[in-house]
């Protein structure tokens, strides 16, 4: 869900910025906005991932 709200975001702002809004500065802005942050968050999730898949391993390899 939250995936699909950042997309609406992005589309949304396409979509305002491609009918000329007033205030596309901040429209540009905001949508580069959200991009960061979701970059942000998939980089810090592949983080978690990796750090979970090492500790699955490590238990796996300690009851052997």
């Amino acid at each position: 869900k939250t995936h699909q709200s950042a997309l609406q975001v992005q589309q949304k702002a396409e979509a305002l910025l491609q009918a000329n809004h007033y205030d596309m500065d901040m429209i540009r802005d905001c949508a580069e906005n959200v991009a960061s942050h979701w970059q942000q968050l998939m980089l810090k999730m592949e983080d978690r991932l990796k750090l979970v898949n090492a500790s699955v391993a490590f238990y796996k390899t300690s009851e052997q």
